[in-house]
């Protein structure tokens, strides 16, 4: 509450209810994913990783040792021990959290962007209805 005040006092800056604007409830989330060696992102610049695809967003990157780095760029290469800020639903967080490199990995990236698509496109036709 002190922080909504001080900044509609000092600053032109809006305190907003993140939780509520981002529908972190159900099947939304939130979530810190901490990256070992044998994890199918490591190795891939983010845009190979192409999570977007998948319906996640990467809010931020904390590499080990250096500051974070908000809203990377496709160029950023992920290293194990790095830690990505995601935001989308749960169970696909889940599911890239336990994701290894490999045959496996690729094909299971290959399917939850299949599945992003679909969904993706059955909520589009209901906000159209």
């Amino acid at each position: 509450r002190w922080i909504s005040a001080a900044l509609g006092r000092f600053t032109d800056l809006q305190s907003l209810d993140f939780a509520e604007l981002l529908h972190l409830r159900g099947e939304y989330g939130v979530s810190e994913l901490r990256l070992e060696e044998e994890d199918w992102l490591v190795g891939k610049t983010l845009g190979e990783a192409a999570i977007d695809n998948e319906g996640l967003l990467l809010l931020g990157l904390q590499c080990p040792g250096t500051n974070f780095i908000g809203a990377p760029g496709p160029d950023i290469e992920i290293h194990s021990g790095d830690t990505l800020i995601l935001y989308g639903r749960v169970g696909r967080i889940r599911e890239l959290d336990a994701r290894r490199t490999g045959g496996e990995g690729d094909a299971s990236h290959l399917e939850a962007r299949q599945e992003h698509a679909a969904t993706h496109d059955q909520e589009r036709a209901r906000a159209q209805r």
